[in-house]
């Protein structure tokens, strides 16, 4: 999970996707070629940007998209399950436009998942999510972002033969798609494909340079290769991205003690343990704003905690939800004013994809 985005409250808020497998384009011949699909240093559009209005019924009707928007402000307001309705009222309106059937299978593929510690999937959400999906992708297949989702729809589902064949297309389709490139190296990483799992994640890191969470897959290939000074300099990247992330910390201590670095290992050992007293209370607050996610109180609490290390991005965040909630509340104003402008191209939290907050950390 990454800490520094809100698995429970991206969860609620999810954005577009699919049913039926048919109408997928030829994938790239092999491995190796989805891989070089993905150019080095290329600039990623964050996939809830990519959204298609392509449909195959002749005319949507109004109501249809009446019900789109009345679900997009119930899960801006924290609403899944009302959301799901009016997305349910639109698929049922136009069961040939693609973007309704994206948006359903998008949001019910988020409240399917839940990753605190433990895994767990709603099977009958996940069920819904990936025929909503497919379905989608049948009626456009080629758009990008919609097969992305239909190929991490089937990870989840742990059907990874036919994960594999989407997750290439989609980057056939766009060799920008980072979040894609990401999907593809895990995958190989769970399926212990070590070499193409190296190959993706580096791609797909220079995709997304700000996520530690591929740096500290790419540590894992690389130890499973015996490459410790590598792995280790993965892992260091990683946690220069995200100190909160554990995983990274726990193995550079037992990386360190191969190389036999008792000292290293030994600092690693005491930040561990910082870090997860700080961890423990990041928890803590995120727990009492799930409690009460209408209240602006418990999400500047996490804000700050965010903001005492230095996470700008995700302090950010956390400060405009709670303004959402309470948009004259004084703190929340005079943090965001101290933090300065987001960088260019960034986002609200309610818009960042949920990928980027639900999937597991796979060992």
């Amino acid at each position: 999970m990454y800490a520094s985005r809100i698995p429970f409250l991206l969860a609620l808020l999810a954005a577009a996707c699919g049913d039926g497998a048919a109408g997928r384009a030829t994938p790239p011949a092999t491995k190796q070629e989805a891989a070089a699909a993905v150019p080095a240093g290329a600039a990623i559009q964050t996939s809830a940007a990519q959204t298609s209005t392509v449909q195959t019924s002749a005319v949507v009707p109004a109501e249809a998209r009446a019900a789109i928007e009345r679900g997009r402000e119930l899960y801006k307001e924290l609403d899944p399950l009302a959301a799901v309705t009016e997305l349910e009222k639109a698929v049922e309106l136009a069961p040939g436009w693609a973007e309704a059937h994206r948006f359903l299978g998008k949001l019910q593929l988020t409240l399917s998942s839940v990753w605190f510690g433990t895994p767990t999937v709603d099977q009958k959400r996940l069920a819904v999510a990936t025929r909503e999906l497919l379905k989608a992708h049948e009626l456009d297949p080629n758009d990008a972002d919609g097969t992305y989702w239909a190929g991490r729809a089937l990870v989840i589902d742990e059907r990874m033969s036919e994960a594999e064949t989407l997750l290439r297309e989609a980057l056939r389709l766009d060799p920008k798609h980072g979040l894609a490139a990401k999907e593809l190296g895990m995958l190989y990483a769970t399926t212990g494909d070590v070499a193409h799992a190296e190959v993706a994640l580096r791609r797909a890191g220079e995709l997304r340079p700000d996520d530690d969470e591929i740096q500290f897959q790419l540590g894992l290939q690389l130890e499973a290769q015996d490459d410790i000074a590598g792995a280790i300099a993965a892992h260091l990247h990683a946690l220069g991205l995200n100190p909160v992330h554990q995983g990274p910390r726990s193995r550079l201590v037992s990386l360190y003690q191969r190389q036999g670095n008792t000292d290293a290992a030994d600092a690693q050992s005491h930040e561990l343990e910082r870090w997860k007293t700080f961890g423990d209370q990041l928890r803590a607050a995120m727990d009492r704003s799930r409690a009460a996610p209408r209240e602006a109180g418990p999400m500047v609490a996490v804000a700050e905690l965010y903001r005492s290390i230095g996470m700008k991005q995700p302090a950010r965040d956390w400060f405009l939800l709670a303004l959402q909630r309470e948009p004259e509340n004084a703190q929340a104003k005079q943090a965001l004013a101290e933090l300065g402008p987001a960088p260019a191209g960034a986002r609200p939290m309610s818009e960042i994809p949920t990928s980027d907050g639900t999937e597991p950390t796979r060992r």
